[in-house]
């Protein structure tokens, strides 16, 4: 995988939305669901961002630090669970 010339396409154009970047992270990587990736901004607090300038601006600092992550279930499944807490009360070691 020749990363840097995927973080080349990519940076110069960073109206590329959020699909736009996984279907070429996807296709660099050679997975064929590109639903199946997550990206995570360096900055945690970008979150439902549309475009890519979106996710790597924070507090005018441009970053050039973009993570993705590969799931095995498609990302708009994933997003659709609930989440549980559970809490064990009273439970002994020997249970």
């Amino acid at each position: 995988i020749i990363v840097s010339d995927l973080i080349h396409q990519i940076s110069r154009s960073k109206t590329f939305t959020y699909d736009d970047v996984v279907k070429k992270v996807a296709r660099q990587i050679g997975l064929d669901d590109p639903t199946k990736i997550r990206l995570t901004s360096h900055n945690c607090y970008s979150q439902g961002v549309e475009h890519l300038s979106d996710m790597l601006v924070h507090y005018n600092q441009m970053s050039d630090i973009l993570y993705y992550e590969v799931l095995d279930i498609p990302l708009p499944e994933l997003q659709g669970f609930t989440i549980l807490k559970v809490a064990f009360h009273h439970s002994t070691k020997d249970a």
